[in-house]
């Protein structure tokens, strides 16, 4: 008797640890990527809202100013890359953010002129969508 209780532990122990490593691969779900040949192609990118193309902001010398950023929802986004860049090619990048809404507050120290765009990103698509148009918006002392 005492020697099929002992055995029947050891099974259940040996049980236990199986179905423990049945699926380690993914140990967390953020982490799972469907299969490659499951997932489509990315729908068109967003479409940029505010700030309007060529908006003028006055900055108070001294003060940093919040400027708002809102763009269309991208239907089964995760997350959208927003980039701001002191010149049209973005090689001059001051803010390159990962935000999980279609809109965002950014904190500007300086006035000067700025470029913009975003583009949106889902596990379920080959890549991001392709980058939304660029616009255009400057600041000046006030």
């Amino acid at each position: 008797m005492k020697v099929l209780y002992i055995t029947l532990k050891i099974l259940l122990f040996a049980l236990v640890i199986f179905l423990m490593n049945l699926n380690s691969g993914c140990t967390d779900p953020d982490e799972y990527a469907p299969p490659q040949d499951s997932l489509v192609a990315p729908p068109a990118p967003p479409q940029l809202i505010v700030p309007a193309d060529s908006e003028l902001f006055s900055q108070t010398p001294g003060i940093a100013m919040n400027i708002y950023f809102e763009w269309s929802l991208v239907e089964d986004a995760q997350y959208y890359q927003i980039q701001v860049a002191t010149d049209v090619a973005f090689n001059n990048t001051i803010f390159d953010e990962k935000v999980y809404a279609h809109s965002a507050t950014l904190t500007f120290y300086q006035p000067g002129e700025f470029f913009w765009r975003v583009r949106a990103y889902s596990p379920l698509w080959t890549w991001y969508t392709s980058w939304s148009e660029i616009r255009y918006f400057w600041s000046t002392s006030a």
